[in-house]
C-alpha cells in the first residue's frame, strides 16, 4: 500500500503542476473522477448560503479523500497529526499561513501542507475562496486539531 499512496501522490502532484505551470482558465469546468470512474463537475457544485466555511465531499478511498471547500473569511490555525493535506485554489485571493511563513494565494496556486504543520487561512476578496483539498490517506473528520 505504500507504493500505491507513492504513485497516488505522484499522479495528484503531476495533475496540479500541470495546471499550475499551463494555468489553464478552465478551472471552472475542471472534472474529477474517483474509483468507480464517475466524473464530477466541479462547476456543479454550488455552496449555496453558509456563513464562513462550506465542505462538500467529492470522493473518498483508502488513500485520500477529496473536497470542494468554500472560505468566505477565515480558516483557524489547525493541523492535522496523521493527514497530509494538499489545496488547489480556483477562485477567490487570500493569505494562507503555514508553519510562520505567509503565502499570498490566487486562482491557481497549488499547496502541500505536511502532516503536523499549523496552518490557516484568510479569505481577502469578496468572492470567497473555492479551493480542491486532498487529504491523505482517507479523512473521516476526526484528524483536525485546533491551535490557540
Amino acid at each position: 500500500t505504500g507504493t500505491s499512496r507513492f504513485d497516488f501522490m505522484k499522479s495528484l502532484l503531476f495533475i496540479f503542476l500541470f495546471l499550475g505551470v499551463f494555468e489553464i482558465g478552465f478551472a471552472q469546468n475542471f472534472t474529477w473522477t474517483d474509483e468507480e470512474n464517475k466524473v464530477y463537475h466541479l462547476h456543479d457544485f454550488e455552496p449555496g448560503k453558509f456563513e464562513n466555511i462550506k465542505v462538500e465531499k467529492i470522493c473518498t478511498q483508502e488513500e485520500a479523500t477529496s473536497f470542494l471547500i468554500w472560505v468566505s473569511d477565515t480558516v483557524k490555525p489547525h493541523y492535522h497529526q496523521k493527514h497530509n493535506e494538499t489545496l488547489y485554489f480556483i477562485e477567490g485571493e487570500g493569505i494562507f499561513y503555514v508553519g510562520s511563513k505567509k503565502h499570498i494565494i490566487n486562482p491557481g496556486d497549488y499547496i502541500t501542507i505536511p502532516k503536523n504543520v499549523v496552518h490557516a487561512f484568510k479569505t481577502t476578496s469578496e468572492k470567497p475562496i473555492k479551493a480542491i483539498s486532498i487529504q491523505a490517506p482517507e479523512f473521516f473528520g476526526k484528524d483536525r486539531h485546533w491551535v490557540d
